[in-house]
């Protein structure tokens, strides 16, 4: 398995992906979130990263180039040097088999490396699986908010620097 950034011929691919996840259990996203030129946007900036198995795309997270929680007051631990990962998606094949488990370990090593400090986001409160595998993965919850309608865990995640 790998965690590579995305190619643009991959695209129509990972919209698919998106887009059979948003009629599952625990999954707040509707038809317009996320939308192709959400998705668009994280390639266009190097922020889209897939997971393959087998040379297929089984799974994709995206590093938001601009974090939108730092404009917000969440209590959080750490700011400085922090990235936000947004829209973790696992084919619904190849769910609960720690698949999303390894693929935020990945996101992890990427991000320390290139000298981000800490992992924020946001999961909604009813979204368990999603919530026990970052709690398993080293997060820790911050704060709760309120938005898009629904309520959210900030949550985040120190990965600093080895000295």
């Amino acid at each position: 398995m790998e965690l590579r950034l995305s190619k643009e011929e991959e695209l129509t691919e990972i919209i698919i992906l998106y887009d059979l996840v948003k009629k599952q259990q625990f999954c707040v996203w509707d038809e317009e979130y996320p939308s192709t030129e959400t998705i668009r946007y994280d390639f266009m900036h190097d922020s889209l990263y897939v997971l393959i198995k087998e040379n297929k795309i089984i799974g994709a997270i995206s590093v938001v180039p601009h974090n939108e929680y730092d404009n917000e007051i969440f209590n959080w631990s750490y700011q400085k040097n922090a990235r936000e990962i947004a829209r973790v998606v696992i084919h619904p094949n190849y769910q609960n088999k720690k698949l999303g488990i390894f693929m935020i370990n990945e996101i992890s090593k990427i991000l320390k490396n290139s000298k981000t400090s800490v992992i924020h986001l946001a999961v909604e409160v009813n979204n368990l699986p999603a919530i026990n595998m970052y709690k398993h993965c080293g997060f820790h919850e911050c704060s709760t908010s309120e938005m898009y309608g629904h309520l959210y865990y900030m949550l985040e995640k120190s990965i600093k620097l080895s000295k």
